[in-house]
């Protein structure tokens, strides 16, 4: 769970571990035709020291697909733990340049992982409230999933409804949730 004293800090790029910036490029180049990529291509770097000593460190990115031209505000999000061990990680998407009603005025989970071995131990909840944190400091709107996601997303989305932080609703013939 996402701690009472957890605080989101902003960083310059020279304050990232090495380790964490080479894993922000990685997932940066993702789908962009290498002739076509630049390194450095970050608006913002951000950090969250948690009360347990583990950090988790965001990076924002504009970022254009070579495959279909859509345009999106991105955030990358990996956690360390206090040994320098990563313990998961996800991204953001926020569809800036597409008006079909599946992304406009939604950003939503692209993804979100958690190390094999760490998990049910709250690190996927604790990521998704700061990323449901971002998206309203950022975009100014809750935090949606994806249609497509697996069982255990699920469980934990049903679980996020249950406790009256997010709700669940149809997009298309789909389910898809919301935090509130």
């Amino acid at each position: 769970m996402v701690e009472q004293s957890s605080r989101i800090d902003e960083l310059v790029q020279s304050q990232i571990p090495d380790k964490v910036m080479t894993w922000f490029e990685d997932r940066s180049a993702m789908l962009i035709d290498p002739r076509n990529y630049k390194t450095g291509n970050f608006t913002a770097f951000y950090i969250i020291h948690h009360r347990s000593g583990d950090i988790t460190y965001a990076a924002r990115q504009m970022k254009t697909y070579d495959t279909n031209g859509d345009t999106e505000d991105l955030v990358h999000l990996i956690d360390i733990d206090s040994n320098g061990n990563e313990e998961g990680q996800a991204e953001i998407r926020n569809n800036i340049s597409n008006s079909n009603p599946y992304f406009k005025d939604k950003p939503f989970v692209g993804y979100t992982m958690t190390t094999e071995g760490l998990r049910n131990k709250g690190l996927g909840t604790r990521r998704l409230l700061i990323m449901n944190t971002f998206s309203k400091m950022l975009y100014g709107f809750p935090l949606h999933s994806d249609t497509l996601i697996s069982e255990g997303a699920k469980r934990l989305w049903e679980r996020l409804v249950k406790e009256d932080k997010a709700t669940k609703y149809l997009e298309g013939k789909n389910d898809r949730y919301r935090f509130t």
